[in-house]
């Protein structure tokens, strides 16, 4: 299961105050989606709870600026 998801910015960091000005107004307009989720956390998560036997590769966060302000980024392959 390969995935590229938009994920919460690193903590402290101004796109992540921008993410939580914003999330409250994404939700209502983007049907529920959060700008700051960690869902690359949960992603992971599904290892220890069972739906997945390993993550092929580490999880890679990277920064993609021209998608503001869902630029944080992650990406990785799951194995069942």
């Amino acid at each position: 299961f390969g995935f590229v998801e938009h994920v919460a910015a690193d903590q402290g960091s101004a796109l992540e105050r921008t993410q939580l000005v914003f999330d409250p107004v994404q939700q209502v307009v983007a049907g529920n989606c959060h700008l700051h989720r960690n869902t690359d956390k949960l992603i992971a998560g599904s290892v220890a709870a069972g739906l997945f036997s390993r993550i092929e590769e580490p999880i890679e966060r990277y920064i993609v600026p021209r998608m503001w302000p869902i630029a944080q980024q992650a990406s990785g392959v799951l194995v069942r």
